[in-house]
Order: C-alpha cells, then sequence, then structure tokens
C-alpha cells in the first residue's frame, strides 16, 4: 500500500512538472507554450518538449516580445528601438468586424495622423469607438460624451457667428447717417438714413447679444468635447488593459444575518 502511495505521489509530480511551462510572447503575436532553459542579452533558449532533454531552440530580442514563467513573472525584452520597446510590434488578432482583440498589458496610443494603435494594428475614429463600445465602458463613455460636447459646441458656434453677423448687419443699417453740404455762408447736414431702418438698431443689437454669448459659450464646450474625446484611449489604458479586472468571476457566498425577527441567509453569485 505504501508502495503504491509513493508511485502515485510521484506521477502526481512528474504531471504537475511537466505540465507547468512558460509561455513565450512573439512580437508578430505567436503564443509558445515551452521550457526557458536561459535569457542572455541577445534574447533566450528555450525547449519545448521536456525541461531537460531535446533540442533547444533560440529567439532574439527583435523576435520575441514577453516571457511570463512558471512563478508568473514576467520578462519584457528590449530591442535597439525605444519606440518598439515601449508599444511594442504585436499584431492583435482581429475579429469577424475587422477590429483588434485587446490583448492583457497591451496600451492604446494615440499618434500625430489622429489614428490609434494598439501593437502595429491602426484604427480610425470610427473603428476606435466600436472597440471602446465592445471591450471598455468608461472609455467609451468618455469618448461618446466628449462627441456630444463638441457637436454642441459647434452648433453654437455655428448659431453664434450667423447671430453675430446678422447682428452687426442690422446695427449697421440702423445706424444714422448724415450728409454735409458745405455752401457759401453756411454749412448744411442733412440726415440720409431712412427712417425704417432706424428701427433696426434694436434688433441687431439683441442679435449681436445673443451671438457672442453663443460663441462665448461654445468655446469650453468645444475644447473639453476635444479633449474628453482625443484622450479616451488614457482611460482604456488606465481601467481596462488589465481585462481580468473586467472578468465576470462566479463567485458563491452565503451570508448569515442577524436581527431582531431572528436569522436569515442570503446567496450572493
Amino acid at each position: 500500500m505504501k508502495k503504491t502511495l509513493t508511485i502515485a505521489i510521484m506521477l502526481l509530480f512528474a504531471i504537475a512538472s511537466v505540465s507547468a511551462k512558460d509561455v513565450i510572447i512573439t512580437r508578430d503575436g505567436k503564443k509558445i507554450e515551452c521550457y526557458v532553459v536561459k535569457t542572455n542579452s541577445k534574447g533566450v533558449e528555450y525547449r519545448t518538449n521536456n525541461p531537460d532533454n531535446g533540442p533547444i531552440f533560440e529567439l532574439t530580442n527583435d523576435e520575441a516580445a514577453t516571457i511570463t514563467f512558471e512563478s508568473g513573472e514576467v520578462y519584457v525584452f528590449q530591442t535597439s528601438a525605444p519606440e518598439t520597446v515601449k508599444y511594442g510590434s504585436l499584431t492583435p488578432e482581429i475579429d469577424s468586424d475587422g477590429l483588434p482583440k485587446p490583448i492583457e498589458g497591451m496600451a492604446v496610443r494615440r499618434e500625430s495622423d489622429d489614428a490609434y494603435y494598439m501593437g502595429s494594428m491602426k484604427m480610425d475614429e470610427e473603428q476606435f469607438e466600436r472597440f471602446l463600445q465592445r471591450n471598455c465602458t468608461p472609455a467609451y463613455e468618455r469618448f461618446r460624451t466628449g462627441v456630444k460636447l463638441k457637436r454642441t459646441g459647434w452648433a453654437l458656434f455655428g448659431v453664434g457667428i450667423g447671430m453675430t453677423i446678422s447682428g452687426v448687419a442690422l446695427v449697421a443699417s440702423g445706424v444714422r447717417y448724415y450728409k454735409v453740404t458745405s455752401k457759401s455762408t453756411s454749412i448744411e447736414v442733412t440726415e440720409i438714413t431712412d427712417p425704417v431702418n432706424r428701427s433696426l438698431y434694436i434688433p441687431g443689437a439683441i442679435f449681436l447679444s445673443f451671438g457672442s454669448a453663443a460663441l462665448t459659450a461654445s468655446i469650453p464646450l468645444l475644447c473639453v468635447g476635444i479633449h474628453k474625446k482625443d484622450h479616451a484611449y488614457e482611460t482604456y489604458n488606465e481601467q481596462c488593459t488589465n481585462r481580468q479586472a473586467y472578468s465576470h468571476n462566479n463567485e458563491v457566498r452565503l451570508n448569515l444575518s442577524a436581527s431582531h425577527n431572528g436569522l436569515g441567509f442570503s446567496l450572493n453569485f
């Protein structure tokens, strides 16, 4: 019996040692389950089937992106290109709608061409909005709030411009104009403003006031809206790059509570 138990324990340890593997992620998105032999300044050496025997394979720093060891420790390879070190050149998998699938720990960046990048995958604003809608509710809400504020700001700006131009025109037409005629013995001043136009001065001033107010209100709305929309990727990077934080945990809890009416039980799942 003792011999059988000893053999069983040894088999369990053997199975555990065989199943425990390191994971290498390459820069083109491939996942390699292996046994890392060693890492050095040039790259990594590993075996695929047995930690002690078998052929040794190599990947350079330019080919390997990260290693997640059996212990959970993560090793990041550095290349000679600082931008590649910072962002990596991984290409995420693409879903049926042409959007990248999130990779845990991979951030999104916004470049000077107003496009968004996840690894080497480029997204325009429309694609990025749909990406956030699927993968990060807080960032999507910030993006949509920015879009709404921006649209409202541009609408107020357009209304303000129109009312201001109309107000200036009405005020100008309502200003009193005079014609000065010089005679040999005197100077004659004659008003040439149409009496009908004089009545437009007051509505012109009102239009001008409301137009100026609309223009003034549109500026902060535009600034805030553009900032929220253009920086929604920062919210994604802060709150949604760790996908495990948004995974649903199937946890069942039994709670016991006491009150003057007696004991109570509740099951949360």
